[in-house]
């Protein structure tokens, strides 16, 4: 089974490999905080009809942004690289398509929340 975060921190190495001609991990990691606060965000407003307070934004983004950092350090990301540069160009396709409206659909939501 793929784990979706997994895959998803693949997809922004590439993009960003591809767009900066490699980078350092903090910034993919940044994407991928970037990305699961906007969800966060979301679905705070989903359930509770109000944005919540910057007190709980900013502790979500210290909490997150360690998880991250633990979850995705530079070892793991050559595994997670590994792992996914075999994957067919159907699959290839297929996940850069759904990897585009997830960013797109996340930070769409997310600053529409914020604006």
């Amino acid at each position: 089974m793929i784990n979706p975060l997994d895959y998803l921190y693949y997809k922004i190495y590439k993009a960003w490999s591809f767009l900066s001609g490699g980078d350092y991990p903090i910034k993919h990691q940044a994407a991928m905080l970037l990305l699961i606060w906007f969800n966060i965000l979301t679905v705070y407003f989903l359930f509770f009809k109000e944005l919540p307070s910057e007190k709980f934004n900013i502790a979500c983004v210290i909490v997150i942004g360690i998880i991250i950092l633990i979850i995705y350090r530079p070892k793991r990301e050559a595994k997670i690289v590994a792992k996914f540069e075999k994957e067919s160009e159907d699959s290839r396709i297929i996940g850069n398509i759904l990897v585009i409206c997830y960013v797109v659909g996340s930070i769409y939501l997310g600053i529409s929340l914020l604006g």
